[in-house]
């Protein structure tokens, strides 16, 4: 049943529970630290796609096997937001509910993607802000570099023929082929350049906030489960997949899929995921998402990072190494920056419970009267395991019908009566 509402009320009880990991799959879980470093000499190099790569750091360290990235700015140039304010929240949360705690910062390095506004003084600053190791955090300008260029297959378009050419410029369409193509051949070849290893890609965003904590290393549990791609929410956005349907129809006579795309199914909200680098390089996917882009795709029809990973995970992944995360709190929002910019309401996003936040009202009330301040409204429902990607979910038997997350939306995002659809 979906509500508007002006107050939530929590009649529940919750309990934080002594779980080594959020699923009931079983297979060893063991922590991986030290083992799978490896010695890097941090550039300049060479990039095959165009430029010279150098990654900052702080002191001189060895590279993980996991990474955190986080493509940064000052100001947000779509949306025209305190960008630097919000990553600093955003950080200081991932750092108190997941970095500190047992050790997790030992495992992996976070890398901050930019495109010529940060500098080494915003590395030290952030670093503090983490309060984890020094040298964790690795700062990468892409600007200069074929990652962040307009391929030349687009040079002598006519931007205003591009879908939605007012509301969406060419650094948000930069930002979905990163995101969507460039992410792996950088990691790839940085790995062939420097000797690194890295496999486990987790992404977040300047406004992704972690509200409760994550007890777990998210890596290896990954990598024990052999999983492919995690993502948290949902976000009914495949319809756009109409813009490319005739393409899309011939390559899958070519190309079979393993599940059958309709513009129904949930679209794997990636400001949130964490991906199997070695399935993004993979032939067959790899292939699909050159394709996609050498079509102009992303460009000319804003065919964004969002529809390319559910399409490479949902053609192309075992359904039992896909994994849906629910046991912590998250939010993501898009606010107005349209029509009412001064009042800020979420047009897109919200924030939902996770099932072992102890203190999930914390977090779901303050977010609510923030809607209430600026006179908003949002969807507020409670979400139960029919609609919470039962194929990819994977909860502990113990959680088994009784999972009731209280959401908080606006748009598309987390839709209830969806069942299978939503995973």
């Amino acid at each position: 049943m979906l509500l508007i509402v002006a107050v939530v009320f929590f009649g529940r009880s919750y309990f934080l529970l002594d779980l080594q990991s959020p699923t009931d799959v079983n297979v060893g879980y063991t922590k991986t630290i030290l083992e799978e470093e490896s010695l890097a000499s941090w550039g300049p190099y060479q990039s095959k796609q165009g430029g010279l790569i150098s990654i900052e750091s702080q002191v001189p360290t060895t590279c993980r096997s996991n990474a955190i990235v986080l493509l940064v700015q000052k100001k947000h140039a779509t949306y025209q937001r305190d960008s630097y304010g919000m990553l600093l929240r955003a950080l200081d949360l991932l750092s108190r509910n997941y970095l500190q705690l047992d050790g997790n910062a030992e495992n992996v390095d976070l890398f901050l993607f930019h495109t010529g506004d940060y500098d080494q003084n915003d590395l030290g600053w952030i670093e503090s802000v983490l309060s984890s190791r020094s040298g964790m955090v690795k700062m990468v300008n892409l600007n200069g570099t074929g990652f962040w260029e307009l391929p030349h297959w687009h040079r002598n378009d006519d931007r205003s023929d591009w879908v939605d050419s007012n509301l969406f410029p060419v650094g948000y369409r930069h930002m979905c082929r990163w995101f969507g193509v460039k992410i792996w051949q950088f990691f790839d070849e940085m790995n062939s350049a420097l000797g690194c290893s890295y496999r486990y890609i987790l992404r977040i965003d300047e406004d992704s906030l972690i509200h409760s904590p994550i007890q777990y290393d998210i890596f290896d549990f990954m990598k024990s489960h052999q999983f492919v791609y995690g993502f948290r929410l949902c976000a009914y956005e495949l319809e756009y997949n109409r813009r490319i349907a005739p393409w899309l129809n011939r390559w899958k006579m070519k190309n079979p899929l393993r599940r059958e795309m309709h513009r129904d199914l949930c679209g794997f909200y990636n400001n949130f995921f964490v991906a199997d680098l070695d399935f993004f390089t993979s032939p067959p996917v790899s292939r699909y998402i050159k394709t996609i882009d050498r079509q102009g795709f992303i460009y000319r029809k804003r065919y964004g990072d969002l529809m390319i990973h559910s399409h490479a995970v949902y053609g192309y992944a075992d359904p039992v190494r896909i994994h849906r995360f629910l046991d912590f709190t998250y939010e993501h929002v898009t606010r107005d920056h349209v029509l009412h910019p001064e009042q800020g309401c979420v047009v897109w996003g919200g924030i939902q419970q996770g099932y072992l936040d102890p203190t999930p009202e914390n977090s779901l009330n303050a977010y609510l009267q923030d809607v209430l301040d600026r006179r908003c409204t949002a969807n507020v429902t409670t979400m139960d395991e029919t609609d919470l990607s039962p194929t990819y979910q994977h909860i502990p038997l113990n959680w088994k019908g009784k999972l009731h997350l209280k959401t908080i939306v606006a748009g598309k995002v987390e839709l209830p009566g969806q069942g299978t659809n939503s995973g």
